[in-house]
């Protein structure tokens, strides 16, 4: 059965129902569902976070346009196997993208512009492991990516991502998370192209990046 919603509505989608199709919903709940994609949205004018997703197994999403939300424009949460293609987040009232605990996610072409907070923010715990791809964080408040890294030895890999006009630094990370940025680009940011606090140089991996007209330093290590 194909189910429409529209705006004003909220969607929660549980494991135990369908997957309907779904256009220009005001925001979207995702709660313990397996084997889920959404493509082809648009969610816009959210009063809270545009898209919430918790508990999710070998989830994905496509083609998705979030934006003018008043918290996040997508929350992942403790989520496994998550697939993210062309989603673009523009212009909400915290993160663009905050992933927090994911096991294994593939981010790739997605898009974080003019939000409030990070573009990317990226919270990896024991053997967590998130990888983007020629993704872009341009003109966000705070940092373009940030990776905070708690309990274990999660890991985060940029490879061909771009972090530009962002108000604090290109790419950030806070704690001992393995990070490795191959190809990336970090271009008149606020202040570092990539700062590095708290970790072990030996665990960070910086290749074939351009780091410009960043004012405090191209890369902080401290």
């Amino acid at each position: 059965e194909i189910e429409s919603i529209t705006n004003g509505t909220a969607l929660i989608l549980k494991d135990a129902l369908p997957m309907p199709s779904v256009t220009d919903a005001d925001f979207v709940i995702i709660n313990f569902r397996k084997n889920c994609e959404i493509s082809n949205l648009t969610v816009q004018n959210s009063s809270g976070i545009g898209v919430d997703v918790n508990y999710a197994l070998n989830f994905s999403m496509r083609n998705v346009s979030i934006y003018s939300c008043g918290s996040d424009g997508l929350t992942l949460e403790a989520c496994k196997n998550v697939r993210l293609f062309s989603v673009w987040s523009l212009y909400n009232g915290a993160q663009g993208f905050h992933l927090l605990d994911i096991v294994t996610s593939y981010i790739g072409g997605c898009e974080a512009t003019g939000n409030t907070s990070e573009g990317f923010r990226i919270q990896v715990n024991g053997y967590d492991k998130t990888s983007l791809y020629s993704c872009v964080a341009d003109g966000n408040t705070l940092n373009g990516f940030l990776v905070i890294s708690g309990a274990g030895i999660g890991s985060a890999s940029f490879y061909g991502c771009k972090a530009s006009g962002n108000d604090v630094a290109g790419f950030s990370t806070s704690g001992a998370a393995r990070t490795i940025f191959d190809g990336c680009i970090s271009i008149d940011n606020g202040t570092d192209g990539i700062e590095l606090t708290g970790a072990s140089s030996d665990d960070q991996t910086i290749i074939n990046c351009e780091l410009l007209n960043n004012p405090l330093y191209s890369i902080n290590l401290f």
